[in-house]
């Protein structure tokens, strides 16, 4: 512990990651979480993806320290929160889902106020607050009550209130639920922003946030991690091949065999293919399209959106699989 500041003196630390290690949690005997293990990496955003009752907010809160866990460690480096959990949570921000506002008070005066509960150091409280009104977009409004704002407004009084004591890692829980069109992308290009020398964390149940604004993909199921990695090689390594044909007839014969796993729409103007080698795959049905004498109207090549993903891992047929294959 001789390397970590002291607080209140934490604006000077170095933190590359945050590691979750082998976190359990049971509730009455029901457990809840089963040996959850990701990392987070400064600089990059985690997108915390889960269905409802998964666990995301059971391992949120654990990180927090709000919970303790049955076995496992949460990591700052080498730093085990359990060393002295008080301090350690001084590094984490924290947005919850339901943003806990005073809202009779005004923008200014309650960072103010939060300010000194975090006991941000006196002499850099005021330039501190100058400085997250201007990036969080609030200068205009520091003069009004919290209860006069906007929904987008109140979710950057938030942010501005996880950042005060300029944390080493920002969870953000559903930051952008409920935000109109403008407001959304706000809030997207100032959370871009403070993930650029921060470690930030974001659980979401809303993929099109995580395709935004996300570089890497944890997934939980049923307390389970089922998927971790970049974004870009979850959607490549789990993602389906798709070639879909759009006739000019519709096709009443037999498809036969092929490099597919699935093809829909027999019978229909639209035969959809679905398998895991693009190459073989496109090869295949361009076969199939010569051998048919097909003749086609429109021919699109695409592959499975993170929804498609998510929704394979923690609900369609390859759930069950995936989680008896982590136990």
């Amino acid at each position: 512990m001789g390397r970590h500041p002291v607080w209140p003196t934490p604006f000077f630390i170095d933190m590359q990651q945050l590691s979750i290690r082998g976190v359990t949690k049971a509730y009455e005997g029901q457990r809840v979480l089963h040996d959850v293990q990701f990392e987070a990496q400064r600089g990059r955003i985690l997108g915390f993806l889960g269905p409802n009752g998964a666990g995301k907010s059971t391992t949120m809160k654990i990180i927090m320290g709000y919970l303790e866990a049955d076995s496992g460690q949460v990591l700052l480096e080498d730093w085990d929160s359990r060393e002295n959990p008080i301090a350690f949570r001084r590094h984490l921000g924290y947005l919850p889902e339901q943003n806990p506002l005073y809202t009779d008070m005004y923008v200014r005066e309650f960072l103010a106020f939060m300010a000194g509960l975090y006991k941000v150091p006196a002499g850099q409280r005021k330039d501190r607050i100058q400085y997250l009104l201007e990036a969080c977009g609030l200068l205009p409004e520091a003069h009004k009550k919290i209860q006069q704002l906007s929904k987008g407004y109140k979710q950057r009084v938030g942010l501005a209130k996880a950042l005060l004591h300029d944390p080493a890692v920002v969870l953000l829980d559903e930051p952008t639920t409920g935000l109109d069109p403008n407001q959304l992308l706000a809030i997207r290009q100032l959370i871009q922003e403070v993930a650029k020398d921060k470690i930030v964390v974001l659980s979401t149940h809303i993929m099109q946030e995580v395709e935004a604004l996300c570089d890497d993909v944890v997934i939980l199921s049923a307390g389970r991690v089922v998927a971790k990695s970049t974004l870009d090689e979850l959607t490549t390594a789990r993602g389906m091949e798709q070639v879909e044909l759009e006739l000019e007839q519709p096709f009443a014969g037999a498809i036969g065999e092929g490099p597919w796993q699935r093809v829909t729409g027999a019978g229909t103007q639209r035969l959809l293919f679905e398998g895991d080698n693009r190459h073989a795959l496109q090869t295949a049905v361009l076969a199939f399209i010569q051998r048919e004498a097909l003749a086609v109207r429109r021919l699109q090549v695409r592959r499975d959106s993170l929804e498609d993903v998510f929704y394979n891992l923690t609900q369609g047929k390859n759930a069950r699989a995936t989680l008896e294959g982590n136990q």
